[in-house]
């Protein structure tokens, strides 16, 4: 039976098992400026802050997971909205820069509870770009690309203030790459997170291009067809590197999907195909537990190739 760390707060609870409390304040201010330099194009710089409070974990108070601090952001921009070829092409794009102190990420803990903690800093460099054109009375074609660089500016020790730790050690239950062995265990030996290390869920690339083509009327009919892809780069899904390298990482991937239909104002047909090639994209990847004792990984798969017929009726 696991240690009650206060007296039962709800009625017939054998005890309970979490009391604690944390209290933040903070401010989100936003300055932006605009200038004009043409009718067809707008250059803005916009400055923000951001603040996400504490709270608290559901592990017994007093342990080092139980609670964890606010994080804080600032974000410089430096952005375009544009309109090109009489109206025909809009680019819209933005470079940003994001400091974030504290950033609070979440892991697991025994027995499989999710937690929050904070790693420190950490910097955030970005450029996101919008691009549609119409290119005749019948096609379009939009595309989106963000580009990522996100990275730790600390050292990650593990739960509390420390950022310099180069003899820490982080036991593993079995051998992965980079690991020490140390009697029957598994050593990981220095910072769980260095310096310079990738955020985790982060691709350094996504991007998808739309294209849609619409027919002239047939019969009253508006018939269309569309195709749309989208792609990612690889992604780690655990800032603690030893961790991250029992999981694996998500492997890049491109998913394409297409659709074709009919409107005549009262009544809509369409045939979807989503997942046209069947790939059985990574969108996530995790153990049961805790990386530390559990290295059987499991994967959420992107949605199979599904094909569905949708009709659509107006009154």
């Amino acid at each position: 039976m696991g240690q009650c760390f206060a007296p039962a707060l709800t009625k017939y609870a054998p005890c309970t098992d979490l009391n604690n409390e944390v209290s933040n304040s903070g401010s989100v201010p936003k300055f932006t400026l605009t200038y004009k330099p043409t009718t067809d194009a707008l250059v803005y710089f916009t400055y923000s802050k951001g603040f996400r409070p504490g709270g608290v974990n559901r592990v017994g108070a007093g342990t080092p997971a139980a609670e964890y601090a606010a994080d804080y952001l600032q974000n410089y921009e430096l952005g375009w909205k544009t309109t090109w070829l009489n109206h025909h092409l809009r680019w819209n794009g933005a470079l940003f820069w994001e400091n974030w102190d504290d950033f609070q990420f979440s892991f697991l803990v025994p027995p499989s509870i999710t937690a929050v903690g904070n790693a420190g800093n950490a910097t955030i460099k970005g450029l996101e770009n919008t691009l549609e054109w119409a290119a005749t009375d019948h096609l379009t074609v939009s595309t989106s690309m963000t580009f990522l660089d996100g990275y730790l500016t600390q050292n990650y020790c593990g739960i509390g203030l420390t950022t310099n730790c180069p003899t820490e050690r982080t036991y593993y239950a079995f051998d992965f790459p980079g690991a020490v062995k140390a009697g029957g265990e598994y050593v990981w030996i220095g910072p769980q997170a260095p310096t310079g290390t990738n955020l985790p869920v982060a691709p350094k690339f996504k991007g998808n291009i739309v294209t849609r083509y619409t027919f002239g009327p047939i019969n009253d009919w508006s018939p269309f067809t569309q195709a749309a892809f989208v792609y990612q780069s690889q992604t780690s899904p655990n800032l603690i590197v030893p961790s991250a390298l029992v999981i694996g990482n998500m492997p890049a991937y491109g998913l394409l999907d297409m659709s074709a239909g009919a409107d005549n104002g009262k009544m809509s047909v369409q045939l979807t195909v989503i997942n046209v090639t069947d790939k059985r994209a990574q969108i996530s990847r995790f153990v049961e537990t805790n990386p530390q004792a559990d290295n059987q990984v499991y994967i959420a798969p992107s949605q199979p190739r599904t094909v569905s017929l949708t009709f659509w009726q107006r009154f």
